[in-house]
């Protein structure tokens, strides 16, 4: 499952955009974001559970479940930090 949001602006944080990926056996990573362009991430953060992974995005970036925007999972061998393969 993959899914992204867009931040709110704020003077704690320069991230206009995140991005959580929860994997099939890897756990969750969450991706940060230094552009809202479908460019690789600057940063991320690998947690255990979804729902923690969420709770940090609504922490630091104030995003609530229905900012999310669900996409595909990467396809095998593609980037998952981008949501267009190259």
């Amino acid at each position: 499952m993959r899914k992204y949001a867009f931040t709110r602006p704020s003077p704690s944080h320069v991230v206009p955009k995140v991005m959580i990926y929860e994997t099939q056996s890897n756990g969750v990573y969450v991706f940060l974001y230094k552009s809202k362009d479908d460019i690789p991430s600057h940063n991320d953060f690998w947690f255990d559970e979804l729902i923690d992974a969420e709770n940090f995005c609504k922490q630091y970036f104030d995003i609530n479940n229905n900012d999310w925007i669900q996409i595909e999972d990467p396809q095998e061998g593609f980037q998952h930090d981008l949501i267009k393969p190259i």
